[in-house]
C-alpha cells in the first residue's frame, strides 16, 4: 500500500472511528489486533495478507447490515480495493451523502483523493462531502439538513412509488447546485432556483419539498397522463418549465410563441393570443413561478419577456405582455445594470401617469435617456423600452422605500432631472411641480436644499419656491425674503462705495485730531466741520 497508504490508514484509525461506536462484539474482535495482520512490512512496503482479508470478509458478512463495525470493515476493504485498483469493494464507488457523518471517511476521503488527482470534475454531493470532511461546513448546515430531507423524502414517497422510474440526483449547474431529475423515457429535467437551499435560511419544510418533487415527478412521470397518454396537454406552465433546454426550444408551444411574437404589433403579445396555445391558462394573474415558466418559455423561443421575473407587476390572463428579441449572448435574468434601471424605470412611469399628460410625453427620448445613464445598451435597453409600455399600458407598482433603495446613489441626482423634464411639461416649475419633486427627492435621499440648486443648475432659471407655511413651532423663514433684503443691502453697499472714494492715500499721523464733543461742546465741533469743504475717508 505504500508508506503514504499506511499513514493515512493509521491517521484514520486514530481520529476517524471513536471507540465508544465499537461495542459490539465484532467491533472488540476488529480492535483486537486484525487490522495490524493486514498489512505486514517487507522490504519498506506494505503488503496486503491475503489470509486477513478473508478473515475481515467474513466478520463482514456475518455482522449485521446496521453495525458499525461492520461499516467500518467494510470501508477498510473499499481502502485496499481503492490502493489497489481492484473492484474488490463491498462498496459502491459513489459517495452515499446521506450516511456521511461529520468524523472521518474513509470511502470519501479517498474517493475525492483520486478524483483530485486525475483533476476530475466534482459533483455538487461530492463537494458537500468535502466540505463536510474539510470542517467548512457541518451536518446541521441548513444546505446539507435541506439535501438529507429532500433526500429522504424522495426515496420515501416517489422512488417507491415509481419503481425507481424517476431518478433525483444533486448536481451543478453553472455555479448553481440544484438536482437532476431524469427518467429513461422522457429524458432529464434541471430543477434551478427551488428556493430549498440557503445558509442564511433554516431548511425547508417537509410540505415545501412535496410540493416540489411532486412537480418533477408530475412532468418525469412515465405513466402521466400529460406527457404519455395526452400530449397536447404538455403545454401545462409547471411542465414546461421542467423540460431541458434542448427539447423546449422544439417544443410545439414554444414554436407557437415565437410566431405569435414574430408578429406582434410593438411588441405586445395579448393573454388571449396566449391562451389559444396554453393549456389551462388561468383566469387569475400569473403567480411567481407561472410568470418564470412564461418567461422561460419565450426566452427558448427567443424574445425576452416584460414585466421580467424582477418585477412586483401581476401579469393579467386578459392582459398582455410585452417581447424583444434577445441577443445570443444576454442573459434571461438581465445584467447588474438592466437590473438596477428597473426600479428607476418604476418611478419613470409613475410620474408619466401622475403628470395626467402620458401621451405628449417623449417616451423614446426618456428611455434612451435612462438607458444612457444606466450604462445599458443594445437588446437590454430595448427591454427597457417595453418594460414601460408594459407600465404604462397597466399601471406601475406601488413605489416603496425598498424601490427607492434599490436606485444607485449616483444616479439618483439625474433621475430626478429627468423626472424635472417630465413633471415640467411646458419647460415651467410651478409651486405644486415642486412640491411633487421635493417629495420624490425625500424618497431618493436628496435633501431639499440640494434640489433647488440642481434644478437651477438644469433650468438656467430661478425655480419658484412653494409657499411657507405656518409650523407649530421653531422659527419660520421666507426665503425670499430673505433675498430681497440681501439684494437690497447689496445696493446699498454699491451706493456708499461710490459716495466714500478716496482720492488719495493720507497717513494716520497727518490727520489733525480732533477733540470729542463731549470735551469742546457741539458748536465747536460744528465750526470745525465747516472749516474745510472736503474730507478724506480717513479724516472723516
Amino acid at each position: 500500500l505504500g508508506p503514504v497508504g499506511r499513514s493515512q490508514y493509521l491517521d484514520w484509525l486514530a481520529t476517524g472511528r471513536p471507540a465508544e461506536t465499537m461495542s459490539d462484539d465484532h467491533g472488540l474482535l476488529f480492535l483486537s489486533g486484525i487490522e495490524r495482520r493486514c498489512i505486514k512490512a517487507k522490504r519498506g512496503q506494505m503488503t496486503a495478507d491475503a489470509e486477513a482479508f478473508r478473515e475481515i470478509r467474513r466478520l463482514a458478512e456475518g455482522a449485521p447490515k446496521q453495525s458499525v463495525a461492520a461499516a467500518r470493515m467494510r470501508e477498510f476493504l473499499f481502502y485496499v480495493a481503492v490502493q489497489q485498483e481492484t473492484q474488490d469493494s463491498y462498496l459502491d464507488a459513489e459517495i452515499d451523502l446521506s450516511r456521511l457523518e461529520r468524523g472521518r471517511s474513509m470511502v470519501a476521503h479517498y474517493q475525492l483523493a483520486r478524483k483530485a488527482k486525475d483533476e476530475a470534475p466534482l459533483l455538487a454531493d461530492e463537494v458537500l462531502a468535502a466540505m463536510l470532511l474539510n470542517g467548512d461546513i457541518a451536518p446541521r448546515t441548513p444546505f446539507y439538513r435541506c439535501h438529507q430531507e429532500v433526500l429522504t423524502i424522495f426515496r420515501r414517497l416517489y422512488e417507491a412509488k415509481y419503481k425507481k422510474g424517476i431518478t433525483l440526483k444533486v448536481a451543478t449547474h453553472g455555479l448553481d447546485l440544484g438536482y437532476w431529475a431524469s427518467n429513461p423515457t422522457i429524458g432529464t429535467a434541471w430543477l434551478p432556483r427551488t428556493g430549498l437551499f440557503s445558509y442564511r435560511i433554516p431548511p425547508s419544510t417537509q410540505k415545501k419539498i412535496r410540493e416540489f418533487l411532486a412537480t418533477a415527478t408530475d412532468a418525469l412521470d412515465p405513466y402521466s397522463r400529460r406527457l404519455a397518454t395526452r400530449p397536447q396537454d404538455a403545454g401545462r406552465l409547471p411542465t414546461l418549465a421542467l423540460y431541458p433546454p434542448e427539447l423546449l426550444r422544439d417544443h410545439e408551444t414554444i414554436r407557437a410563441l415565437a410566431e405569435l411574437a414574430k408578429g406582434a404589433p410593438e411588441g405586445r403579445l395579448s393573454g388571449d393570443a396566449i391562451a389559444e396555445h396554453w393549456v389551462d391558462w388561468p383566469e387569475r394573474p400569473l403567480s411567481k413561478s407561472e410568470r418564470e415558466c412564461l418567461a422561460m418559455a419565450l426566452w427558448a423561443a427567443g424574445y425576452a419577456m416584460e414585466p421580467n421575473y424582477a418585477s412586483t407587476v401581476p401579469i393579467l390572463p386578459d392582459g398582455a405582455v410585452y417581447v424583444t428579441p434577445h441577443g445570443p449572448e444576454d442573459d434571461s435574468e438581465g445584467s447588474d445594470d438592466y437590473r438596477s434601471a428597473l426600479p428607476m424605470m418604476n418611478l419613470v412611469a409613475t410620474v408619466i401617469l401622475g403628470s395626467g399628460r402620458p401621451r405628449e410625453v417623449d417616451r423614446e427620448r426618456i428611455c434612451f435617456r435612462v438607458a444612457e445613464m444606466a450604462g445599458v445598451w443594445g437588446s437590454e435597453a430595448q427591454r427597457l423600452r417595453v418594460y414601460l409600455q408594459f407600465l404604462l399600458e397597466f399601471g406601475a407598482p406601488k413605489l416603496l422605500k425598498k424601490g427607492f433603495d434599490s436606485i444607485p446613489q449616483n444616479r439618483r441626482e439625474p433621475l430626478l432631472m429627468i423626472l424635472a423634464e417630465i413633471i415640467s411639461g411646458d419647460g415651467h416649475l410651478g409651486p405644486a411641480e415642486t412640491t411633487e419633486l421635493l417629495r420624490i427627492a425625500k424618497g431618493l435621499g436628496i435633501k431639499e436644499e440640494e434640489v433647488y440648486p440642481l434644478l437651477h443648475r438644469s433650468s438656467g432659471t430661478a425655480t419658484p419656491r412653494p409657499k411657507t407655511e405656518g409650523r407649530s413651532k421653531g422659527s419660520p423663514f421666507d426665503m425670499n425674503s430673505i433675498a430681497d433684503k440681501l439684494a437690497s443691502s447689496q445696493a446699498a453697499a454699491e451706493i456708499l462705495g461710490a459716495v466714500f472714494v478716496e482720492e488719495e492715500p493720507v497717513s494716520v499721523s497727518a490727520v489733525p485730531i480732533v477733540a470729542a464733543p463731549a470735551e469742546t461742546g457741539f458748536a465747536a465741533f460744528v465750526r470745525e466741520l465747516s472749516g474745510q469743504d472736503s474730507w478724506s475717508a480717513a479724516e472723516f
